[in-house]
């Protein structure tokens, strides 16, 4: 069989696929299946056993002479000097075959010292145990002439030898030796065309990267690369392309970058430009370059908008810088284009949960798991979405399911640390977390997690100690910096901990919530023109952000600004119109501007938001003392009793003495409560 095209060859050798054979390819035709030994004698001593074991004798004895047996430190055996020769270009009785069929028909391409020649593999079946014996460690202290003599019934035995200590080139080539006293003849063989060798070189190094350099990877075969008779050739964009990849795999991503930008310029066709640029954005990616690697992504979707891995990319690339209405975008054209991507349907189900659409994310993990039957981590993706829902029982019902799939989940019990924490149940987040950390030593989030968890318990000095670590771990976790901040701030180191939010803000400036944090901080420090600034902030970032209503509007109302204070606290009221609190402060507002109708408004609206709550009772109750509706006034102070509130001590607190309270009013109160005002004699 004569073949023109590597699909040829690769047909030819499927046949060998049910047994093991090994493979030689030579560069013309007419070559025998011999040792280079052979070569050396004269053509009538060419099929003479005693022959070819005398030369090689003689070049055992030679080397040995000469100190060439020697090798670190061990004395080598004749086989193992004889490997090591002809390694260096020696002819020996050793004949190289190849496990792999691609390796024999690179050496069948190579152009013949006789000039243009059809080359040829020979295919040699080594499952065949009457015609071949395998040479086993301890056989190697035999001497040269136990292999090439013929044994007791004057047979030459073929012998087959995988060297154990192996160098760079007898790995790469995937080598084994035969040889024997005797002719070895072929199983099989292939002819392959002298005007096709280039073409199929070109194919096996596109198709399995086979190339010289591969072949011959050692320092002898780098020097033959680059003899003065090995004409320089001008990389292509595939070089290029092949070798950022090999530098990615590496973790050198700034040499991988270099590479692929040079494939580019060179304009090859648009499936490896896009490949490229695929590349590169995830070497970009990796560097944390999540802009840069958008931008590679994009032009990557541009060549070849319809592969569902790039438009996955380019969404972990969008979520990671929170934009998350694009990610979501791009998770939805993968899945369209592979529905089966369970991947896809994790990472938007995390956007989701991001994006406050919980119930959209638990949808995509039920669809995951669907894909992925019991993975442990859409469990663990479930139970950070029901946790973001407040259902934190049902989150650790998940988190649980997790750890019992697989009991060395580092992620699992970091998260079900941090369901713990919002339970409050505060030493089973440090036990989890701790867990955590022995599982994963590295994970800076875990660490502070845990520093989060001493911190509610008041452990400032644990708190400190993790938070700290975790910024060791990683420098660019805002939210390390933040819990830090939390730390300083309970314990009134207020410069310390708006030095830390003010890093959390440098790192994450989009974060409406640190904003509210520096700014509480500042408000306890008296600087509240810097609180307002921060308040104002964060509700520019975030404009549904009740808790920067909130807490400008009683800075507005604390410094008599009341206008904006009722503007903030009204802000509040139409984000949040079943919020109690919300009514009680625009209501205390109110009663400052002297409107004492409009605060009876919001206290009885403050009732209706929370019927349970006996303060709010005795608040408006007050207030119906101060307009003199003592009727309605005395039902607040009974309900408000009633609710487990000291209505006498309240009063006292807010007014003083019952004598006070009537100067101030103008007007006397009523017997009956007047009696439920006065403490009980003793």
């Amino acid at each position: 069989m004569c073949i023109k095209t590597l699909s040829e060859f690769i047909d030819w050798a499927a046949k060998f696929k049910d047994s093991q054979y090994l493979f030689r390819g030579v560069s013309t035709e007419n070559y025998k299946i011999e040792a280079s030994a052979c070569r050396r004698l004269r053509d009538t001593d060419k099929n003479n056993p005693s022959k070819l074991l005398k030369i090689n004798q003689e070049l055992i004895e030679k080397a040995r002479g000469l100190g060439h047996d020697q090798k670190d430190g061990k004395q080598l055996s004749d086989l193992e000097l004889l490997a090591e020769l002809q390694h260096f270009g020696a002819a020996t009785c050793l004949i190289d075959f190849s496990r792999n069929a691609f390796v024999a028909l690179w050496f069948a391409c190579q152009t013949s010292s006789a000039g243009e020649a059809n080359g040829k593999v020979y295919a040699v079946n080594r499952d065949d145990t009457v015609r071949f014996k395998k040479v086993p460690p301890k056989m190697l202290t035999k001497d040269i002439d136990y292999f090439l003599k013929p044994n007791e019934k004057g047979e030459y035995l073929i012998y087959q030898w995988q060297p154990k200590l192996q160098n760079n080139r007898i790995i790469a080539q995937q080598s084994e030796f035969l040889f024997s006293g005797a002719q070895i003849e072929e199983d099989a063989k292939c002819v392959v065309d002298k005007d096709s060798k280039q073409s199929i070189l070109t194919s096996l190094e596109q198709i399995s990267g086979i190339t010289e350099g591969s072949i011959y990877p050692d320092f002898d075969g780098f020097a033959r690369l680059h003899t003065h008779n090995k004409q320089r050739t001008e990389p292509d964009a595939r070089f290029y392309l092949r070798r950022g990849i090999e530098a990615q795999q590496n973790d050198n991503l700034d040499d991988a970058i270099t590479y692929y930008s040079e494939v580019i310029p060179l304009q090859p066709d648009t499936s490896m430009l896009s490949i490229a640029y695929a590349c590169r954005g995830f070497a970009y990616f990796l560097r944390r370059e999540f802009n840069s690697a958008i931008k590679d992504f994009t032009k990557a979707i541009e060549y070849k908008p319809n592969d569902a891995v790039t438009y996955y990319s380019r969404g972990t690339a969008y979520s990671l810088t929170r934009e998350f209405d694009l990610a979501i975008k791009d998770y939805t054209r993968a899945i369209e284009l592979n529905p089966e991507f369970s991947a896809v349907y994790v990472q938007r189900g995390a956007a989701y949960v991001e994006n406050n659409e919980v119930d959209l994310a638990l949808n995509d993990y039920s669809k995951a798991m669907e894909l992925t039957q019991d993975d442990p981590a859409i469990f663990v993706r479930q139970g950070i979405a029901y946790g973001k829902k407040g259902e934190i029982d049902t989150a650790i019902k998940n988190l649980n399911k997790a750890i019992e799939l697989n009991p060395e989940f580092a992620e699992a019990y970091s998260t079900r640390g941090a369901a713990y924490i919002d339970k409050k149940e505060l030493d089973l987040a440090i036990s989890d977390l701790t867990k955590a950390i022995e599982l994963d030593p590295n994970d800076a989030k875990v660490y502070c997690y845990r520093g989060r968890a001493y911190n509610e318990k008041d452990n400032f000095c644990e708190a400190i100690d993790d938070l700290t670590q975790a910024i060791v771990l990683d420098s660019h976790l805002a939210e390390a910096y933040l819990n830090l901040g939390n730390t300083y701030n309970g314990k009134e180191d207020f410069d310390k901990a708006i030095s830390n939010y003010t890093k959390a803000i440098e790192l994450n400036s989009d974060d409406a919530d640190f904003y509210c944090y520096r700014g509480l901080t500042y408000h306890s420090k008296g600087a509240l023109n810097f609180a307002i600034d921060d308040f104002t902030k964060a509700i520019e970032l975030n404009p549904r952000l009740a808790e920067a209503y909130l807490d400008r509007g009683c800075i507005y109302d604390e410094t008599g600004d009341f206008d904006k204070a009722l503007d903030d606290f009204t802000k509040l009221i139409q984000l949040r119109p079943n919020d109690a609190q919300a009514y009680y402060f625009r209501g205390l507002t109110h009663g400052k501007k002297g409107d004492l109708h409009r605060t009876h408004n919001d206290f009885t609206k403050m009732i209706e938001a929370n019927p349970d709550d006996g303060n709010a009772y005795y608040y408006r109750g007050d207030l119906r003392l101060h307009l003199r509706r003592w009727e309605k006034a005395k039902s607040d102070l009974i309900a408000a009793a009633a609710k487990g509130i000291n209505v006498i001590t309240q009063f006292q607190q807010l007014n003083g003495s019952i004598a006070n309270f009537e100067q101030k009013i103008g007007a006397q109160l009523p017997a009956d409560i007047v009696a439920m005002l006065t403490p009980p004699q003793t």
